[in-house]
């Protein structure tokens, strides 16, 4: 009831309400989706820290902790914690493989360029590299994607792959 409530007012953009529901219904009922709510409201609201957190005890509790864990892989990014980043995108991968869910580009496309982010913020070009080919091989027609990718390349010096990255980019509508 208390998460419906908050989710309800989250909608109405009234985040301070919303944030009492939500820890409301986490203190009655602490359930991993409950502790998701809360978490998005935190991270909406620039609260990073006890978005992490909260997202930390959601991973614990839900079933298919996957989004929480990739969630909490970006935060990090967010948080200028890479390295923690990636411990969070290993665990997002190992959870894909055991709930078998290696069929969603879009979720494998996610992790990939989570984790070329991290390699590039450690200035790890080559394996930034991979992950973002990763990234546009399985989510070919994002723009962004292939732009981040021509970055990555120009950074490397291979200025042909950077032009025919950009080139590949001009070719599709912004996503």
């Amino acid at each position: 009831m208390h998460a419906r409530r908050g989710s309800l007012l989250l909608e109405a953009r009234q985040l301070d309400e919303a944030k009492q529901e939500y820890l409301l219904a986490v203190k009655l009922q602490p359930t991993g989706e409950v502790w998701s709510l809360l978490a998005e409201l935190y991270h909406h609201d620039g609260h990073l820290a006890e978005a992490m957190q909260a997202w930390e005890r959601a991973s614990d509790l839900l079933r298919d902790p996957t989004p929480a864990l990739l969630s909490l892989g970006y935060a990090n990014l967010e948080a200028n914690q890479p390295l923690d980043a990636l411990v969070f995108f290993d665990r997002t991968a190992a959870e894909i493989e055991r709930q078998n869910l290696g069929s969603d580009s879009l979720l494998l496309a996610e992790l990939a360029h989570g984790r070329a982010v991290a390699y590039s913020s450690l200035a790890d070009w080559n394996r930034a590299v991979q992950f973002q080919e990763e990234t546009v091989r399985l989510a070919p027609d994002r723009k962004s994607e292939w732009l981040y990718l021509a970055g990555l390349y120009q950074n490397l010096g291979r200025a042909s792959a950077a032009q025919a990255a950009r080139d590949r980019a001009a070719s599709l509508v912004d996503r």
